[in-house]
């Protein structure tokens, strides 16, 4: 179930319920396409999707749902059912959003996008004593006129030294010019490492499949994050991540991602032509929690559930209600 199927002339990309988003991207980019994607590329293509499916050409595409074409679900009662916007219309509705509540998807057709050039995309480590500058340059180039540009930021501890560093992962739709113009507030800053490059989009989906290495205890908690974020805010987050982290040692390769994606073309889309409820201006981020005991997972998930309330307190202080029911983003569901 992990066949991928591709269409230059129609610019379409089928993809089988068990395909994973690295087996799309190596095919779409066979023909110089690409299909909003996620992040990490060993994630699924049907989970993701039906979740809403948020990635680094979501400022220009808006969400992997926005560019579903159609699905095959075998629903409760054993028939198997193609949902499009001109068949079946309901149960395409569903799909948008509220996918793994009604049946199986076996197969999704995505509208894929051209893609003949490479994209400018890497990492940039930071101390910890950045973070301030570093979120306030990430505020300052969340929004590109052309959505071009996505970035995110990563708080971890450094494997060999478990020092807490910063990490963002920059990612630019463009040449490497107009990548450095967009980002120079952040180029300015001193920094420990740097592998920025011109690259295949297909490869810059891989970046941060080595911050969750299959294997071992996971658990993934989805956090908000309403723009401009405070940095106040984000190094007493930055805090509570060290303290934790060089503390309980068994989940020291656990970190916290923000996603500072411009959200607007997922917003132009009317909350009620999708079953997608979660189309506002809030920011997605996630705890990635990983350790081995599993002696220790009841204090770990707690500790967890505590930086989630954090990330709502500083909704409530921004003037916004936190609504935990409604987001589809992975782990805001407890």
């Amino acid at each position: 179930m992990k066949k991928v199927n591709v269409d230059p002339t129609t610019k379409t990309v089928t993809a089988q319920g068990g395909a994973l988003w690295a087996d799309v991207n190596k095919s779409a980019a066979q023909h110089s396409l690409a299909v909003v994607s996620g992040t990490f590329s060993q994630v699924g293509v049907g989970g993701l999707t039906l979740r809403g499916g948020y990635g680094y050409l979501t400022p220009q595409y808006g969400l992997a749902l926005d560019n579903l074409i159609s699905a095959t679900v075998v629903v409760a009662d054993g028939r198997i059912l193609r949902a499009a916007r001109e068949e079946n219309a309901d149960l395409f509705w569903v799909v948008q959003g509220a996918g793994p509540t009604i049946g199986v998807v076996a197969e999704l057709v995505f509208q894929a996008h051209g893609q003949h050039d490479n994209v400018w995309n890497g990492m940039r480590t930071y101390p910890k004593e950045k973070l301030p500058e570093v979120i306030r340059a990430l505020n300052e180039a969340l929004v590109h006129p052309e959505g071009k540009a996505a970035a995110q930021c990563v708080f971890s501890l450094l494997p060999e030294t478990k020092e807490s560093i910063v990490i963002t992962v920059l990612f630019f739709n463009g040449s490497e010019e107009e990548g450095r113009t967009h980002f120079s507030s952040l180029l300015q800053l001193e920094c420990v490492s740097c592998t920025m490059k011109m690259k295949p989009y297909e490869d810059a989906n891989v970046l941060l499949d080595q911050v969750a290495p299959p294997g071992g205890r996971k658990k993934l908690i989805g956090l908000p994050f309403i723009p401009p974020i405070r940095p106040e805010f984000a190094s007493n987050m930055m805090q509570e991540v060290s303290r934790q982290l060089t503390t309980e040692t068994d989940m020291a390769h656990s970190s916290i991602e923000i996603e500072f994606l411009d959200l607007s073309r997922v917003r132009r889309v009317p909350i009620a032509s999708t079953s997608f409820p979660a189309r506002n201006q809030t920011m997605n981020g996630a705890i990635i929690l990983q350790w081995t005991d599993p002696n220790n997972d009841g204090k770990f998930l707690e500790w967890g559930n505590k930086i989630h309330a954090m990330c709502e307190e500083e909704l409530r202080w921004a003037g916004h209600r936190p609504d935990s029911l409604v987001s589809n983003f992975l782990g805001f569901t407890q």
